[in-house]
Formats: structure tokens, sequence, C-alpha cells
């Protein structure tokens, strides 16, 4: 039989009309249709100009990691990562995160994962196949919070020492191109972590998921926070006294953080490659953020006595190596030593 000429629908056609019918074979004919599709209409603001980008599982060399005193299947520190590297891109509010859970490309992702590939063109072909326009991918190589007993002047002392490093990769998909590639490698002290451990009352090395409740956001925020700067850095809004507003909040900025202000300079180019070049001042001043909110942050100035002004760019100050720490609980004193003192008896 022949459709009627025009017919009601579900889903997302409103309506569509067969224009013609014409027979194939003894079993085929051919419909050609007009369609009328229906658009969604977002209940918030519209963000379709956002780029989409899909946080894959990372792989993992270990099958466990220490947290606390109880080892952490390494399927479940992916998972968790993952998940908090969603939050953080979501809230952000500078991507459109797309939920690897209801794709369909799901048994193609995990096939990669368990043959440990990362050949860049099948990265490629999953976040095409997800509609993505960013893939984040990378690998759990160690992250360990808590070390073994150890023995510090007769006494067995247990460590927070956290060995955290985590390499990732942010990949356009239609190009193939790696976009920023970098090591994420936490250096954190005892000392810091056991305070973080005291700020949520954790004293309870059996319950390590409420340490892993505070780490594992901080990681994400970390690996997000610098995946987003390389589209979208952090900026000074505005700036009233020693009050500064910045362009970025949640996922992206923590309570009591520092950060260094810098001013973008000329822009020359590459005379081998033709790329533009980016020059930038020297530090402005340092802040502390006091204030986190769901699109923007604040901070205070702690150091330095710059105008800053709309448009200077915002980071984190780069990292320097200090001098070796005691075992948390057990600061170095004038005089101290591995073996005890031996007086004569002069």
């Amino acid at each position: 039989s022949v459709a009627a000429p025009r017919l009601p629908t579900l889903g997302s056609l409103a309506s569509y009309k067969v224009t013609a019918v014409s027979r194939v074979d003894d079993a085929l004919w051919r419909a050609d249709v007009q369609a009328r599709v229906l658009r969604t209409k977002p209940l918030g603001p519209d963000r379709s100009n956002l780029p989409a980008i899909v946080v894959a599982p990372f792989t993992t060399r270990d099958t466990s990691y220490q947290m606390g005193q109880v080892k952490i299947d390494a399927a479940e520190t992916r998972r968790r990562l993952q998940s908090d590297l969603v939050d953080a891109f979501a809230q952000s509010g500078r991507f459109r995160v797309l939920d690897r859970a209801n794709l369909a490309a799901r048994d193609d992702e995990l096939a990669i994962l368990m043959h440990g590939s990362s050949d860049p063109r099948e990265l490629v072909k999953l976040g095409q196949a997800k509609g993505a326009d960013l893939l984040l991918v990378g690998t759990i190589e160690d992250l360990d919070i808590g070390d073994d007993q150890r023995s510090y002047y007769g006494a067995k002392v247990r460590g927070y020492q956290p060995h955290v490093r985590v390499r990732y990769r942010l990949v356009d998909v239609a190009s193939g191109e790696i976009l920023d590639a970098d090591l994420f490698d936490w250096q954190q002290s005892q000392a810091s972590v056991r305070a973080l451990a005291r700020q949520q009352n954790i004293d309870d090395w059996n319950h390590p998921e409420r340490l892993a409740d505070v780490v594992y956001p901080r990681i994400a925020r970390a690996i997000a926070g610098t995946a987003t700067d390389v589209l979208y850095p952090v900026q000074v809004l505005k700036a009233a006294g020693d009050t500064v507003y910045l362009s970025q909040g949640q996922g992206r900025l923590e309570n009591g953080q520092t950060l260094q202000v810098y001013r973008p300079g000329d822009t020359l180019k590459d005379p081998d490659t033709g790329l533009p070049i980016h020059l930038e001042s020297e530090a402005l001043a340092t802040l502390q953020v006091t204030d986190v909110r769901a699109d923007y942050g604040v901070a205070h100035v702690t150091q330095g006595n710059a105008a800053l002004k709309a448009g200077d760019r915002v980071r984190p100050p780069r990292a320097q190596d200090g001098p070796a720490e005691a075992p948390a609980g057990h600061p170095m004193t004038p005089g101290s030593s591995e073996a005890p003192l031996h007086w004569d008896g002069n």
C-alpha cells in the first residue's frame, strides 16, 4: 500500500509528508519524504556555541593504589577521577560535557582501554563517534596517599606522603591534533595532607574514602584547569582596591588557592613556524582566592602594588623545589641527626 500524503508522528519529527513513491523491485519501494524536525529549546542560556568535551576513563599501570591503610582497586580509582573531572569541566561553564555513560560508543571505548591502545587515530574515532569537539585521555602512573611505616628515633611513623602522577592529553577530535599534553605531578608535603585530614576530621586510616573525597576533586580541578587554560585562561574581570574579581569559579578555583597575575604584551611571529608568540609581563601581583561562586571567583592581593585591570591573565605560580621535609609531626630541629648525640667529658 502507499502511505497517505501526510501523517503525524512522534519523537523528533513534528510531521512528515511523502512527496513521491516509486517501486525499486518486487520487495522494495522507495519514498521521498519531506519532514519537519523538532529542535530542542534549552532550559537555560544557549550553550550550543561551547565546545563539547568527553572525558575518557584514564588507563592505569597498577591494579590497586594505597589510600591510608586500605588498597583501592584501580577500577575505582579510574571511576572516581573521571567523575570528578566531569564535574570540574561542567562547573567551569566553558564546555558542554558529554556523559560517556549515555553515548553509543561505550563498547568501542572499553575495547580500546582493555588493549591499552593509545593510537591517536583510535582516540579520534572514539571522539567523533560521540559527537565531541575535544577528548581528554590520560594514564594514572601513580596515585597513592600514604606510605609504609618507618622508624624515626625509635618510633613507628606512618605518613601521608602523596605519590600522584597523571599524564594526560587534550585532543582536537576534528584534526586529531594534541592541543595540550602534560604530566600532573602533585607535589604536596605530608604536613599539608595531614592538615587536609584534620580539616575533615579524618583521624582513622581505615576510612580512606573520606580522604579521597578531598584529594580526587583537587587533582581533577588542577588537571581540568590546566586543560581549560588552553582555550579559556582565567582573567581579571574587575579590580577594586585589593579585591579582584576573576572570570572563572567552581571547577577551576578553590578557597585559599594562590595565584599570580600577568599582563599580555606584544605578539610576535615565530620565524620558523609563522605561528604567533604572545609575550607577557613578569608577575604583577600575588592573589589568594577568598570566595568561589558558580561562574566567578573573588581574590585578594597579598603581594604586589601594581594596578590590575580587566584582561590581565591569572594562573597558579610555577612549582619550585624546596628543602626536604621531615616526616609529618616530627619537624627537624637544630642538631637533629640520625643517631643520638654523644657528649664528651669536657
